[in-house]
């Protein structure tokens, strides 16, 4: 038997529309709009349940693990329930929570991007190819973060202002 599960991940592809982003962000000078996970979820849900396919997750590393921040390494299984063919798509999530929720928020994070990415769904996001990169050297966000920590003598409000205040800058 033909494996099915390319066949059935284009079908998802294909039955997909646009999603416009439907929730906004504002924490001080900050503000942007995002796709919601829920509204993700509920219109690719329907789509993978007519084409019988399933996902689940199979591997998770985390990768940092740093006071309020944790980012992980996920691997979803996504499997065509008819045959058994299956693919792996693997992504990084990232959360940043002072409380309980950085674990949720980089799961939540990783399985949203998993979703646009594996079914190519189109946001409206612009390609960042397009956004010229700053003053040369990049740095990661988690060695920004904790450059900004020392940087504020260990003050996390500071220091979340600043980069956040930063991100903001780097996204116009």
């Amino acid at each position: 038997m033909v494996e099915q599960i390319h066949q059935k991940i284009f079908n998802v592809m294909k039955d997909i529309e646009y999603m416009p982003k439907d929730g906004d962000i504002a924490f001080g000078k900050t503000k942007y709009k995002y796709l919601s996970a829920e509204k993700i979820v509920e219109n690719v849900r329907k789509e993978m349940i007519k084409q019988k396919l399933i996902i689940y997750p199979c591997d998770c590393y985390t990768d940092n693990f740093d006071g309020s921040e944790k980012d992980i390494t996920i691997t979803y299984k996504i499997v065509a329930i008819e045959d058994g063919s299956s693919i792996d798509v693997q992504v990084a999530g990232g959360g940043h929570d002072s409380t309980d929720k950085k674990t949720y928020k980089a799961l939540t994070g990783a399985y949203k991007y998993a979703l646009r990415q594996t079914f190519m769904i189109e946001t409206g996001d612009n390609d960042p190819d397009k956004t010229p990169s700053g003053k040369g050297k990049t740095t990661s966000d988690s060695q920004l973060k904790k450059d900004l920590m020392k940087k504020h003598n260990g003050d996390k409000v500071k220091a979340e202002a600043e980069y956040l205040e930063i991100k903001f800058e780097e996204a116009k």
